[in-house]
């Protein structure tokens, strides 16, 4: 629930429900944003707020009151109003013809029937002709919410029929609550390489992010000689987890940056100031850059991480000769 409550404080959120507002609900939108999970989210509480029948009279902005009985309908994924697709993994002709049975049962416990598609980019070009006819033809008291992770996979003749609305990224103390509602505690290294997109931050949490995490600063604590390199390279050059590697190593640096000018509680941080100077940090963070770049260009992951471990250790030794 702390998922949605914060997605209903969120600056999407908030335009979203000018549009309430102003009685410019479209009868389909298409939400979209690079995070699937995001997506899903931020549907179920758009049908939260257009379902909700209990106003709070001190709040204007007409936020859900997740107690009344729509409210729980939903949360517990049983409102006969709200039908979800598709029902098995991909949207099919199968769900196409459900929603054409569906569309015409008047909805029973509030003003809209509202069908949700996820993953609208997953589809079958089949369904997607298929569904849009009914898009064309839906009841006044019919609202879709489609939603994707790539609008180019959408066809042409859906999107032209739809209000395409694009979510911004969670705010850092957003994602922070909806990490202590869920873990317990605030990882910080989770929130900055999610960068604000709730599924991936989620997918983020957890002890493999923290081993990375921990695997990383070693190496920049212990990696003193070209024969340690050896030590480091074959698991930093792993292709399935490179690009979040390179992720913590710039938010490590980032730290060690930071740690210069003022001091920080970790005391692994605050010592690397004493072994990567301000420059000795910028070379390296330009050299992530580059590792980037060579990376998205299918360079090599091991010829990569040779050169970049190298350069760190370069850059270290340069470091401790300007001491």
């Amino acid at each position: 629930m702390e998922i949605l409550k914060q997605i209903i404080k969120s600056s999407s959120f908030i335009k979203f429900e000018r549009l309430i507002q102003s009685n410019r609900v479209s009868h389909c939108f298409l939400i979209s944003s690079e995070d699937e999970e995001y997506n899903k989210q931020f549907c179920r509480a758009v049908i939260l707020r257009l379902a909700c029948n209990k106003k709070n009279a001190q709040d204007e902005s007409n936020v859900p009151c997740f107690s009344c009985d729509n409210c729980l309908k939903i949360l517990y994924s049983f409102h006969p109003d709200i039908l979800v697709y598709p029902q098995k993994n991909t949207f099919l002709v199968e769900d196409s013809e459900s929603i054409l049975k569906n569309i015409a049962i008047k909805p029973m416990l509030m003003k809209y029937k509202i069908f949700i598609i996820n993953n609208m980019d997953k589809s079958t070009n089949q369904a997607q002709n298929k569904i849009l006819k009914i898009l064309e033809d839906a009841p006044k008291n019919v609202i879709f919410l489609l939603n994707t992770t790539d609008v180019n996979n959408v066809l042409q003749t859906i999107i032209s029929r739809t209000q395409i609305f694009n979510l911004e990224p969670l705010k850092v103390d957003e994602m922070s609550k909806i990490l202590t509602d869920k873990i317990g505690s605030v990882n910080h290294i989770a929130i900055k390489l999610g960068k604000g997109w709730l599924g991936k931050t989620l997918a983020l949490v957890g002890d493999k992010t923290l081993s990375e995490y921990d695997f990383v600063l070693n190496l920049l604590i212990n990696m003193k000689s070209s024969k340690n390199i050896i030590d480091f390279v074959g698991k930093f050059s792993q292709k399935e987890s490179f690009m979040i590697r390179l992720n913590i190593l710039q938010e490590i640096l980032e730290k060690i940056l930071h740690a210069h000018f003022l001091i920080s509680d970790d005391e692994k941080i605050q010592s690397l100031t004493k072994t990567f100077n301000v420059d000795c940090i910028y070379e390296i963070l330009n050299l992530i850059v580059l590792s980037k770049r060579q990376f998205n260009a299918n360079v090599s992951t091991v010829l990569i991480t040779d050169y970049l471990l190298f350069k760190i250790l370069e850059v270290k030794y340069i470091c401790s000769l300007k001491k």
